[in-house]
């Protein structure tokens, strides 16, 4: 790469975008914002005030034909992310999209094979990749830490979709909002295949919960799944059981336990990185016992935290100095690597996706592919 820096757009400003995308962006030493795009103009003209950006449009084909750019980050409704990631593909800009790729498999197959041909580097934002205990959980599960997997346990609870609490998009499935599933269950498909490989086949329930919310102070039935379960095969022989929800009191806490021949490892991944926690065991050991991250993983995230001055110094070593979300992807264009999670894998998790909704729906073990 050369001297100059990466130049990027944004697509869909609001409160993810803005204290994710944009200030990663920011961080890095090789890349800068040029552009902003979102449908709502007074929401464009703010944020492009805050940071200081004044190429704005509410039109992306605009954006895209007015060339200029090296790179996109989407941050849009779910519906939008496919033909937005498409357009930008077709104009031979690297994408970083957030989660979920696509509403279905037609789609996210059709990104990544677009990405591959077009020589381009992706990533999709399933977050807790980058998570310095998960990343450690990765290099015990390559070295052998647990001999041969044989059980999976992933269970994510969240509350922020309870009773009471306000109508979100994520809701609509006119937005591709697809339930918990596709927000909350997609970041723990892809962590499970990340560690242990691509899911053969699932057998799923899911559940409305909450069958009413309320709407512009009007109750209205609630489309989509807020809870859902399922069984799954992996393709070396793992069994995983797999449960997650929107509508339990309590933080969003999310717990993956990986059983082997020889060893044990326990998860536990919370909305605060600095909380986070794993700790593991051998086979003969009397019981599973805190791990710490290795230094070279745990970078510059504080390891002990209490105030609130040292929790909003560890989001933002977490944000702006390790090798996370937007600032890995921008890694990835200047050193040509691909570390992933790519177009690829977000395929792969709408895959069993895709199954798992078949599965509901037709009371049955599903192979992963089988829907086309």
């Amino acid at each position: 790469m050369s001297g100059s820096k990466l130049r990027l757009a944004v697509i869909g400003v609001g409160s993810w975008s803005n204290r994710i995308h944009i200030p990663q962006i920011l961080s890095h030493p090789h890349a800068e914002v040029v552009a902003l795009c979102t449908r709502t103009e007074e929401k464009l003209r703010q944020t492009g005030e805050e940071f200081g950006v004044d190429r704005l449009y509410t039109d992306y084909r605009q954006l895209f034909a007015e060339g200029g750019l090296d790179a996109v980050t989407i941050s849009s409704t779910h519906n939008a992310h496919y033909p937005i990631a498409k357009a930008a593909l077709e104009a031979g800009l690297h994408v970083f999209c957030e989660k979920p790729l696509g509403i279905n498999s037609l789609q996210t197959k059709e990104l990544a094979e677009l990405a591959k041909r077009r020589g381009v580097k992706t990533m999709v934002a399933f977050t807790n990749r980058w998570v310095p205990e998960s990343r450690y959980v990765k290099r015990l599960l390559d070295e052998g830490y647990l001999g041969q997997p044989f059980h999976y346990n992933g269970c994510q609870l969240a509350g922020y979709m309870r009773p009471g609490g306000n109508w979100r998009w994520r809701a609509d499935p006119m937005l591709g909002g697809g339930g918990v599933l596709y927000d909350l269950g997609s970041h723990n498909i892809d962590l499970a295949q990340w560690f242990l490989g691509p899911m053969r086949a699932v057998c799923a329930t899911m559940k409305t919960a909450v069958p009413e919310r309320s709407r512009d102070g009007e109750m209205v039935p609630t489309p989509v799944d807020d809870t859902e379960g399922f069984i799954a095969e992996f393709a070396n022989g793992t069994q995983g059981i797999f449960h997650v929800s929107w509508v339990c009191p309590g933080d969003r806490v999310m717990r993956h336990e990986i059983a082997g021949s020889d060893g044990f490892l326990r998860l536990n991944l919370f909305h605060d990185v600095w909380i986070n926690g794993l700790t593991g065991c051998k086979a003969g050991d009397p019981d599973a016992v805190k791990m710490t991250v290795p230094d070279d993983l745990q970078g510059n995230i504080p390891r002990e935290v209490a105030t609130p001055e040292e929790r909003e110094v560890a989001r933002q070593a977490f944000l702006k100095q390790s090798p996370s979300l937007v600032r890995a992807f921008l890694d990835s264009i200047v050193t040509d690597t691909d570390p992933g999670p790519n177009f690829a894998d977000g395929h792969a998790t709408q895959q069993v996706m895709d199954a798992i909704l078949l599965s509901h729906r037709q009371h049955r073990w599903v192979e992963v592919g089988e829907v086309s």
